[in-house]
């Protein structure tokens, strides 16, 4: 089963609201704004614009890209020059962690490492430990072919 890292509608709405935010400079240099203040105007709503596309195709490439596929032998994560694998076997904890700021979403991890952990960075990821935004359809596919408790949701008393 192949997933997507980030959840499929904060990422959509993402890349609209930065695609919007391209467009306003074109916008403002079609209807005249850049003819009042001349060639500064210009220069900045060009620079405006590039720096925004450049932020909408490396989010849009960013979100389709990286996911992670799920199956009988195990748990690949995909992204940009990343490719690495964790059987089933290597699979030690599958839990539930929140970010270290505060309000953050829920996050599903895979680790090779037999510590479960409540608090999680994204520095943390790497061959042996992999994120995902929690989801019940994430939730359901690791249920399948993890026998085992996952931490956060089956059982608490690993939290300190």
């Amino acid at each position: 089963m192949k997933l997507m890292v980030f959840k499929p509608v904060s990422s959509i709405i993402f890349i609209i609201v930065l695609g919007i935010v391209c467009i306003i400079p074109w916008l403002l240099l079609f209807f005249g704004w850049g003819e009042i203040t001349g060639i500064l105007a210009r220069l900045f709503l060009i620079g405006y614009a590039i720096l925004g596309l450049t932020f909408y195709c490396s989010a849009l490439l960013k979100s389709l890209h990286e996911h992670m596929i799920i199956n009988e032998k195990g748990v690949a994560y995909i992204a940009f020059r990343k490719h690495h694998f964790m059987t089933w076997e290597e699979i030690k904890v599958v839990g539930i962690g929140k970010m270290a700021r505060p309000g953050g979403p829920k996050w599903l991890y895979i680790s090779a490492a037999s510590i479960p952990l409540p608090i999680l960075d994204a520095r943390m990821e790497n061959e042996k430990f992999f994120m995902v935004h929690y989801r019940k359809k994430v939730e359901k596919a690791i249920r399948i072919y993890w026998n085992g408790p996952i931490s956060g949701i089956d059982f608490i008393s690993d939290y300190p």
